[in-house]
C-alpha cells in the first residue's frame, strides 16, 4: 500500500478493487453510483507526458498490460505537449523521471477500458503517496484539461498561437 494512495485492499467485496461512492457517474446521465477501480500496477514505459503503458494487478495473480491516459480527477485529465511541440522532450523526460520502468504504482480509473479497447483513463500514486497528475502541473509540464473542451497544447500538424508582439 502506497501513503496517501486508495487501498485496492478497502472495497465492497468481489476481488478487492471495486468500491461505489454516493454521486453521479462522470457523465452525469445516470443517478446509479459510480463504480471506482483500484488497482496496484507497475509501469511498464512512459508512452507521453499524460499516457503510461503500465501492468495491472487484475487479482488472482491475473495480470493485463494497459495503457493509462492521466486524469487529476474524474472528469479533468492533464494534457502535455504532443510530438513537435518545442516543451514535448522536457514533458517526456519529466514523465520518465517520476515513472520508471518497474515503478510500482496505486491506479484509481471509474471507468474499465475505453472505446479504444486498450486505454483507460485513471488516476495514478507514486509509491511515496504523491499523485503524478498533480506533480506534473506543479513542475509546470501539464495543464488540466476537461473533456469536450479545446486542448492547452496544440495536436500534431496543429500550428502554435502566434503571440502577440509586445511592441506593437
Amino acid at each position: 500500500m502506497l501513503p496517501g494512495a486508495p487501498s485496492p485492499h478497502t472495497s465492497s467485496g468481489g476481488g478487492g478493487a471495486r468500491r461505489t461512492f454516493t454521486g453521479m457517474t462522470t457523465t452525469g446521465k445516470s443517478t446509479r453510483p459510480a463504480v471506482r477501480y483500484v488497482r496496484n500496477a507497475v509501469v511498464d514505459k512512459v508512452v507521453d507526458g499524460d499516457t503510461v503503458a503500465l501492468l495491472v494487478d487484475l487479482g488472482w495473480q491475473l495480470h493485463a498490460k494497459y495503457s493509462c491516459r492521466v486524469l487529476l480527477e474524474p472528469d479533468v485529465g492533464i494534457d502535455t505537449p504532443e510530438k513537435g511541440h518545442p516543451e514535448y522532450l522536457d514533458a517526456v523526460g519529466a514523465a520518465k523521471a517520476l515513472l520508471k520502468p518497474g515503478t510500482k504504482v496505486v491506479t484509481e480509473s471509474l471507468k474499465m477500458i475505453d472505446k479504444y479497447g486498450g486505454r483507460f483513463d485513471g488516476r495514478l500514486w507514486l509509491p511515496d503517496g504523491q499523485e503524478f497528475a498533480q506533480l506534473m502541473i506543479a513542475s509546470g509540464y501539464a495543464k488540466a484539461w476537461r473533456e469536450g473542451t479545446p486542448k492547452p497544447y496544440p495536436r500534431a500538424g496543429q500550428q502554435l498561437p502566434l503571440e502577440a508582439d509586445p511592441g506593437q
